[in-house]
């Protein structure tokens, strides 16, 4: 081909048409810059068609990431909810006793590890590399896109709920550690050892031998007035009511969030 247009080049040269020639370079300038722009369109398009292999490959993980999300979602469901019954359950107890009726044990079990849950563990490893590489913006579905972008933070938002329920666990616990006294010999073998904490019910530990053998000891609360004990019923019906949102509303709402995701990438790029 170059052969040809250097020949036919010199052709005219030698006829000595300064139109022809002009005409014939002009020709050959647009065949040059045609060729060009085909080339950079196929290199678009094989990049084009790059992104969206590679834009696959990231959602069809992200379903993988979701679906694990969703299984520790209803893990966490159930703990929020344990701990919403041993706090009513807590209540229960006290609402029935005057403050010389309140055993020191029986305290002790109820608030251990009530104001407290495991914290998230989220599966990001799509997401993450999805937005370390910028390919988030290549979705080129508008709607998977903000759904993408809404889950995620949504599940941000659950972490920093998380630590905010960590911080009042944590002061309801510094108000067990005032009133109750733990001083138990070996007293963590109650929690190794029983299945007291499974029990709701207080009836139903009093038959159980490690109960008995802790309650020989026979402690006295820390305090001598019910004010602090009003108190930490107080607290506890506030940590409740906070963590409730968790299990009935935020977390079922992520959930939905993930298998609407799921489903759309299913429509869009499943097999």
């Amino acid at each position: 081909m170059i052969t040809l247009f250097r020949r036919i080049r010199e052709k005219l040269i030698a006829s000595g048409s300064l139109t022809k020639y002009l005409l014939y370079a002009v020709g050959e300038i647009l065949l040059v810059v045609i060729g060009i722009l085909i080339a950079l369109q196929v290199n678009n398009w094989n990049e084009q068609r790059n992104r969206q292999a590679n834009i696959r490959n990231y959602v069809r993980s992200m379903v993988s990431d979701i679906q694990q999300d969703q299984a520790e979602i209803d893990i966490r469901i159930a703990q929020i909810k344990d701990r919403i019954l041993r706090v009513n359950s807590f209540a229960e107890y006290m609402r029935n006793r005057s403050f010389e009726e309140v055993d020191n044990l029986d305290l002790m079990i109820y608030t251990k590890g009530s104001f407290t849950y495991r914290p998230f563990t989220w599966y990001r490893s799509s997401i993450e590399e999805i937005t370390s590489s910028g390919s988030l913006k290549d979705i080129d579905d508008p709607e998977l896109r903000d759904r993408i972008v809404a889950y995620y933070a949504l599940q941000d938002h659950l972490d920093e709920d998380f630590q905010e329920d960590k911080r009042m666990g944590s002061q309801i616990e510094q108000y067990v550690a005032e009133i109750v006294k733990m001083n138990y010999p070996d007293w963590e073998v109650m929690y190794d050892e029983s299945d007291i904490l499974q029990y709701l019910d207080r009836k139903e530990w009093l038959d159980n031998q490690v109960y008995r053998k802790y309650k020989s000891y026979d402690y006295d609360l820390l305090i001598n007035d019910n004010t602090k004990l009003d108190e930490l019923v107080n607290v506890s019906f506030r940590f409740v009511l906070v963590v409730a949102n968790r299990s009935a509303s935020e977390l079922p709402r992520l959930k939905q969030q993930g298998q609407e995701i799921i489903d759309l990438i299913e429509d869009r790029y499943g097999d």
